[in-house]
């Protein structure tokens, strides 16, 4: 486990300084987040122009959770499993995915569920103007066990 993040503190400002602290290119990063006994893959946004330069692309603390970081890795690491164009396929399961959109004039990288039985990939807000140009599975989270040797 790389942080724990103690009891009553902001999950998202204590990662995510810790994030920034540690990171040596200005990148968006995959954090492997675990929320009580639930480990996922959350995409942590760096941002030179939003406020405080880095934010959390969903929301996933509600207040009364055990939360730590175990891993974080640079989304153009994840990237070098390859993106498989919409154009070419689409996914055939259900679940959270690696997404490129365009979002108007800007090329960006997020997370987001695709629903098979629709062909859609579930956005709203600004997000559902986005158009999901290529996506990738998710790299597995980190598993513990796997790194004790």
């Amino acid at each position: 486990m790389m942080l724990k993040v103690p009891y009553g503190q902001d999950p998202y400002n204590v990662i995510g300084q810790y994030i920034q602290n540690h990171i040596t290119a200005i990148e968006d990063m995959i954090a492997v987040i675990q929320v009580n006994e639930v480990i996922m893959n959350e995409l942590y946004m760096v941002d030179m122009n939003a406020d405080g330069y880095f934010y959390w692309k969903s929301d996933w603390w509600e207040g009364e959770e055990k939360v730590a970081l175990l891993d974080y890795f640079p989304v153009s690491e994840a990237e070098r499993m390859g993106w498989t164009p919409c154009s070419e396929r689409l996914p055939e399961h259900g679940g959270r995915y690696l997404i490129s959109v365009l979002d108007g004039i800007n090329r960006r990288t997020t997370v987001a569920p695709y629903l098979p039985r629709c062909k859609a990939w579930a956005m709203n807000g600004r997000m559902a103007y986005w158009k999901v140009i290529a996506w990738m599975p998710l790299p597995e989270p980190y598993r513990e066990e796997e790194q004790d040797g």
